[in-house]
């Protein structure tokens, strides 16, 4: 019985110190992966000195990658592209909105994180959007006969965050 009252106080005192940790994880992680992916698209834009770039310039670094900016006025690859930037901003937002819900609710760290990814970088690509009117994406790898999408480091961000839900739904669950 006494072994009994001691495991029960140990389990009280993780979930408390898991709510803690949790509750601190909920209201920092995504404002700062979104100030990293922000300041670091900026830094990378300063740096490569993009001021009057309009798209399409070039700055080759290594003999697989070079930075192009490419105006992005849609969404995930230019798709949407031909409707007006207030409905995709509405479309950003009911989407943001949703997946802040599900980040607010859920109790998965993994999913968590994966969700303060996708959310971080979305609001970093959101914030492109209201400044300029379209994302800037200037990472361009390559080789000769093959070509990777030009994107930023909010759009790695993303794509890190939504393998980490499809690792959420993959892998077998466990009670921690």
């Amino acid at each position: 019985e006494e072994r009994e009252v001691v495991n029960k106080r140990k389990k009280k005192r993780r979930r408390e110190k898991r709510s803690v940790f949790f509750f601190f994880f909920k209201q920092k992680t995504a404002y700062e992966i979104y100030q990293c992916d922000w300041s670091s698209d900026v830094c990378s834009s300063d740096l490569l000195n993009i001021e009057g770039w309009t798209g399409g310039e070039l700055v080759p670094v290594t003999s697989f990658f070079n930075y192009r900016l490419v105006w992005n006025r849609g969404i995930s690859y230019g798709l949407l592209s031909g409707f007006p930037q207030p409905v995709i901003m509405v479309i950003i937002g009911s989407a943001m909105a949703l997946l802040a819900w599900w980040w607010w609710h859920e109790k998965s760290l993994l999913v968590r994180t994966g969700l303060a990814l996708v959310l971080g970088g979305a609001l970093s690509n959101a914030t492109d959007r209201w400044l300029y009117g379209a994302v800037a994406d200037f990472f361009h790898f390559y080789t000769s006969n093959w070509s990777f999408y030009v994107f930023n480091l909010a759009d790695t961000a993303i794509t890190l965050g939504a393998l980490l839900l499809i690792l959420d739904v993959v892998l077998p669950k466990r009670d921690i």
